[in-house]
């Protein structure tokens, strides 16, 4: 039993690992030169912003037909907006990644003086800390993303 649960969990850690060397040896351009762009359609990383809104708008309709007070209604929404970013909030911030991997402008994506670059970095300090410390962790790497910083960095 206790070989199959350590089997188990090598398994889950090869995975993460797996994962994370993907995004690291990623590199921003092919043997040619040319920008490197996630292929991902963009239907399906819109539709993760579309499913964190649609709890908001159902909970906003459900409303209107029942006569609550205004301040109860807000506070509501307000609880179902939260609680549906808790939920997303993982998705959304790699959707934004990819986003922006695929439609950011090349001179920007090219002029990361980091590896891996920051949009990978950010995917990387997410996937090890969470989302609140991981963001944080993108958002200072993306400041220090000047000329005189330069080198290999990981999260």
């Amino acid at each position: 039993m206790d070989a199959e649960k350590s089997d188990n969990q090598m398994s889950e850690l090869e995975q993460y690992n797996d994962t994370i060397r993907y995004f690291v040896q990623t590199q921003l351009t092919d043997e040619e030169g040319n920008l490197l762009r996630p292929k991902m359609s963009t239907i399906r990383i819109v539709s993760v912003y579309v499913l964190w809104l649609v709890p908001t708008i159902v909970t906003c309709v459900l409303l209107h037909f029942f006569s609550l007070s205004f301040l109860l209604s807000l506070m509501i929404v307000l609880f179902v907006i939260v609680l549906s970013t808790c939920l997303f909030a993982k998705r959304i911030v790699f959707s934004s990644v990819l986003l922006w991997q695929k439609y950011g402008p090349e001179p920007m994506r090219r002029s990361c003086v980091f590896q891996p670059s920051c949009s990978n970095y950010m995917i990387l300090a997410v996937e090890k800390y969470g989302v609140i410390r991981g963001v944080k962790k993108g958002v200072q790497r993306i400041k220090r993303c000047v000329y005189p910083n330069h080198g290999i960095d990981y999260p």
